[in-house]
């Protein structure tokens, strides 16, 4: 049995088989908020009763599969939330069809990135909200530490891995022993769970860019967890994070990265 040992949290890892649902778990809080999409500055084109949304890729290496592989989730998400809309690319851009009741809807997940980081913990400080700041959403591997809030404390952090292209999926569940909501995020694989197990190795050995062998999960700007590693291997399936979640902030949270697209996408023109 693997047991990662948290400073405020704990991580957990039930050594068994597949078919008993080996897990490990990452005890932690969160907090919750609603997000809303202003219509568009950029690209837009009026066709009928709907509107057809022009984006284009943050990177601008993004290949002709990944816009295709985009276009899929998105037309997948819009069927999810009943929303009556199409995608396709269009010149190198991706053109979406929707309904301009819909369009702040669909912008909220088109342009939206799941701020999920995993960032080594150099430093524990105490807490002082006049102190803190939010991870850049587009930079996960910047060089100047950050200094953000936890439950109790605050946490030096340095480079670590973006979300936002490692998580496959997410679920929520009720824990039946401890009646608590989790969320189980699924890596993919093998290139998301081993830049994950690149990241938690550094903490595991304790090297200088992870003197105190914690490592943060991020989500929205707030360490919900910060274990200390003592494993540098994990299992794409076996990974949940638990804790001080209602069902509803579990769900939100799960929903956020869910909405995770191959490539990330800002509206033409903006």
């Amino acid at each position: 049995m693997l047991v990662l040992v948290m400073f405020v949290v704990a991580l957990a890892l039930a050594g068994c088989s597949s078919t008993e649902g080996a897990k490990r778990e990452i005890d932690g809080s969160t907090t919750s908020g609603q997000a809303t999409a202003a219509a568009p500055q950029g690209s837009s084109i009026a066709t009928g009763s709907s509107r057809a949304i022009d984006l284009v890729a943050v990177d601008p290496a993004a290949t002709k599969e990944e816009l295709e592989a985009t276009v899929k989730t998105i037309s997948q998400r819009l069927a999810s939330l009943g929303i009556n809309g199409s995608a396709e690319v269009v010149d190198n851009m991706i053109r979406v069809h929707v309904g301009p009741d819909d369009q702040a809807t669909v912008l909220e997940f088109v342009t939206r990135s799941p701020t999920l980081f995993f960032r080594p913990v150099l430093e524990v400080l105490p807490p002082d909200s006049s102190s803190t700041q939010a991870v850049p959403r587009d930079d996960a591997n910047t060089g100047a530490p950050v200094v953000l809030p936890g439950r109790d404390v605050r946490y030096s952090i340095g480079p670590g891995l973006s979300g936002d292209r490692v998580v496959k999926s997410a679920t929520v569940e009720l824990e039946p022993q401890t009646q608590s909501w989790t969320i189980r995020p699924r890596f993919t694989e093998p290139a998301g769970i081993d830049a994950f197990n690149r990241v938690a190795s550094q903490c595991y050995d304790r090297v200088p860019t992870c003197p105190t062998g914690q490592l943060a999960i991020v989500v929205d700007g707030r360490v919900v967890s910060a274990p200390t590693i003592q494993s540098n291997s994990f299992s794409a399936d076996q990974i949940s994070i638990s804790g001080s979640f209602t069902e509803q902030a579990a769900r939100d949270v799960a929903d956020l990265l869910n909405m995770g697209l191959p490539v990330s996408l800002k509206v033409k023109g903006t």
